[in-house]
C-alpha cells in the first residue's frame, strides 16, 4: 500500500504514549486504513476503514491476541477507533483519520490527545481527562469541579461493583474486592461492562475442581484475571457441507471454490476435516467425515 500518514508533535501528550502496545498498534492501524473508498467482498468501505480482527492484528503486529483485545477497548475508549463486528469480521473505523492523512487542520479535528487551540482559554480542556469532559457534556456545558467529578466517578463504579458482587459465586473479602474493582477502572485495564466481568469470574470459579481454591473476587481482580479468560462469544448457526455434515469451528463451505476452507483460509480436504473433529474429541461428528468405500461383493 502506497503513500504516508503524518504524525504530529501533540501525539506525545497522548495519556497511552508511554504504552509501547498501544502505541504500535495505533500507528498500525493508521497505516492500514484504506487512503479512499473501495469495495471487499461486497463490503463497502471508507476512507479511513479497513476489515480486520484480533488473530490478524496479532500476527501483523506481533502483540498478543488478549493485549490486542485490551488496547482496541481503550482506543475505543479514547475516541480514536469504533469498531463493527459481523459473525465474519469486523470493520474497523479510524475517527481521526484526516488529521493524519489529508493534511486538514489538527484543531480543527479535535484529536483525543490534543488541546485546541482555537477557543477561548476559559473553554479549553485536556481531552485525555475523558470523565471530566464526559460530565461537561451532560451537564451541557457547565464545568464540574474535579472533586465533585472524582465523587461521581466514584458512585459509577460503587453502583457496577455492586452488580458485579451480586453476580459472583463466591463472596469473600467484599471491600478488598471493592477496592480492586475502583483500581481497575482508575486504570482502565478494564472497560467491560461488570455484567460481562462477573461472567469470566464465574468462568473462573467453575474452571476449580474445588470451589475453596477459586480465588476471591478482589484477588481475581488484582490479579487481572479477566485477561486470562475469553469472553463468551455470541453463538453462531454451525457451518455444514451441502451436505449437511458439520464443520469444525473455524472452517467454512467456499461455494465459489465448491469446497472447505481452515480457519487460516486454506482449502483442505475431507480427511483434515475428520482429524480436526478429532484433535476437538468430537469423535460423533468425526464419524460423519470417514470415506467408507463401497462394497464390490460379487453376487
Amino acid at each position: 500500500m502506497n503513500g504516508w500518514i503524518k504524525l504530529y508533535r501533540q501525539f506525545r501528550d497522548w495519556e497511552w504514549y508511554q504504552d509501547s502496545n498501544m502505541v504500535h498498534l495505533y500507528i498500525h492501524m493508521l497505516l492500514k486504513a484504506n487512503r479512499e473508498p473501495r469495495k471487499w467482498k461486497g463490503v463497502q468501505l471508507e476512507t479511513g476503514q479497513f476489515i480486520g480482527g484480533r488473530k490478524t492484528l496479532s500476527l501483523e503486529t506481533g502483540i498478543s491476541a488478549r493485549t490486542i483485545r485490551t488496547c482496541i477497548s481503550r482506543l475505543s475508549e479514547c475516541g480514536l477507533v469504533t469498531s463493527k463486528s459481523t459473525n465474519k469480521y469486523t470493520v474497523f473505523t479510524l475517527v481521526k483519520w484526516r488529521s493524519h492523512a489529508n493534511g486538514d487542520n489538527i484543531n480543527d479535528q479535535q484529536d483525543a490527545h490534543t488541546v485546541t487551540s482555537n477557543r477561548p482559554a476559559t473553554d479549553q480542556q485536556p481531552t485525555t481527562n475523558k470523565s471530566i469532559e464526559n460530565y461537561k457534556n451532560e451537564k451541557k456545558g457547565t464545568n464540574v469541579p474535579k472533586e465533585k467529578a472524582s465523587r461521581i466517578r466514584s458512585l459509577e463504579w460503587d453502583q457496577e461493583f455492586d452488580i458485579f458482587w451480586n453476580l459472583c459465586p463466591k463472596k469473600k473479602s467484599k471491600e478488598q474486592a471493592r477496592k480492586a474493582w475502583h483500581k481497575m477502572r482508575r486504570n482502565k485495564s478494564c472497560t467491560m461492562p461488570p455484567e460481562e466481568v462477573a461472567q469470566l469470574y464465574r468462568k473462573h470459579y467453575d474452571s476449580q475442581r474445588d470451589s475453596q481454591y477459586a480465588q476471591h473476587p478482589g484477588t481475581w481482580l488484582n490479579a487481572m484475571g479477566y485477561e486470562d479468560e475469553e469472553p463468551e462469544q455470541q453463538q453462531q448457526p454451525a457451518a455444514t457441507d451441502p451436505k449437511g455434515r458439520p464443520l469444525p469451528p473455524g472452517f467454512t463451505w467456499d461455494n465459489d471454490l465448491y469446497g472447505i476452507r481452515n480457519q487460516f483460509g486454506y482449502q483442505v480436504g475431507e480427511d483434515m476435516v475428520e482429524q480436526e473433529w478429532r484433535k476437538l474429541g468430537n469423535e460423533e461428528k468425526a464419524q460423519k467425515w470417514v470415506h467408507v468405500e463401497p462394497n464390490w461383493e460379487m453376487v
